[in-house]
C-alpha cells in the first residue's frame, strides 16, 4: 500500500482526472463500516488469551487458540487497509471509485448518466451518520457514505449543471472547486463549507435575476407611461 495514498491522496489521485477535470470532494466510506471487523478481532483476543494463560491445555491447543487470534488479527489489519484505500472521487464530471490494496480497481459513473439519484439512510444510518447513494438509471449504488446529505446535493448540484443546456463553465471556476483541497486540515474537503459556497452563489443568482426583472418592469412600465403620453397628446 503505497504511503502517499493514505497521506496525501488529493494528489495521489489526481493521476485519474481528465485535462479540464476537477476534484469536488475526497470521502473514504464511513469509519463505523469497521466496527465488526474490530469487534470480533478483539473478542477472539478477549476469550482466547484468558484460555491460553489460565488453563492447562495441550499443546495443539494452545497453538489452535494463538493462530485463531493470529488469523484474526491478520484480518483485521486487512480490512483497514482496505478501508484506508478505498475512495469515492466526485469530480466536476464523474464519479469515481478507487479500491484495492494488492490489485487496483478504478470504476468511472459520469455524471451525465446519474439522471436520477436517490438518498437511503436507514435508522441504523442515521444514528452513526452514514448513508448511501444510488442512481436507478445504471444501476450505481455507493454505501457507508460519511456527510451523506452532503454528498447527495454535491452530486445533485453537478447533475443539474452538467445536463443544463447553457453549462459551457469558465475553467476558473473549475479551478477554483479543484483548490478546496488546499483550505483546512490538509486534504479533507470541509463538504459543508463547499456546499455553503455553492448555496450561496446560487443565491446571489436568484437575486441578479430578480434585480434584471425588476428593471425590466421599470422599463415596461415606463415604456407604457411614454405610450399613453402619448396618446393624450395627439388627442
Amino acid at each position: 500500500m503505497s504511503r502517499s495514498v493514505t497521506r496525501d491522496p488529493a494528489a495521489y489521485l489526481a493521476r485519474y482526472l481528465l485535462p479540464r477535470e476537477a476534484i469536488v470532494a475526497i470521502v473514504r466510506r464511513h469509519p463505523a463500516t469497521l466496527l465488526p471487523a474490530i469487534a470480533e478481532a478483539f473478542g477472539v483476543l478477549a476469550v482466547g488469551l484468558p484460555l491460553t494463560l489460565g488453563l492447562d491445555l495441550s499443546q495443539s491447543a494452545k497453538f489452535f487458540i494463538i493462530a485463531l487470534i493470529s488469523l484474526e488479527m491478520v484480518g483485521l489489519f486487512y480490512r483497514v487497509a482496505d478501508w484506508l484505500v478505498r475512495y469515492l472521487i466526485l469530480t466536476s464530471e464523474r464519479a469515481i471509485a478507487v479500491s484495492g490494496i494488492f490489485s487496483l480497481r478504478v470504476a468511472t459513473t459520469p455524471l451525465d448518466e446519474m439522471r436520477d439519484i436517490v438518498l437511503h439512510r436507514r435508522l441504523g444510518d442515521r444514528l452513526i451518520g452514514s448513508g448511501a447513494i444510488s442512481s436507478e438509471s445504471n444501476q450505481k449504488t455507493f454505501l457507508h457514505l460519511p456527510y451523506p446529505e452532503q454528498m447527495y446535493l454535491l452530486i445533485a448540484s453537478r447533475i443539474f449543471k452538467a445536463g443544463a443546456e447553457d453549462e459551457d463553465e469558465p475553467d476558473d471556476e473549475i479551478t477554483r472547486e479543484g483548490r478546496e483541497f488546499d483550505r483546512g486540515a490538509g486534504w479533507e474537503v470541509n463538504l459543508a463549507a463547499l456546499f455553503s459556497e455553492e448555496r450561496d452563489r446560487k443565491d446571489k443568482e436568484i437575486s441578479t435575476g430578480r434585480q434584471v426583472s425588476h428593471g425590466r418592469d421599470e422599463d415596461t412600465a415606463g415604456d407604457v407611461g411614454t405610450g399613453s403620453q402619448g396618446d393624450g397628446e395627439a388627442t
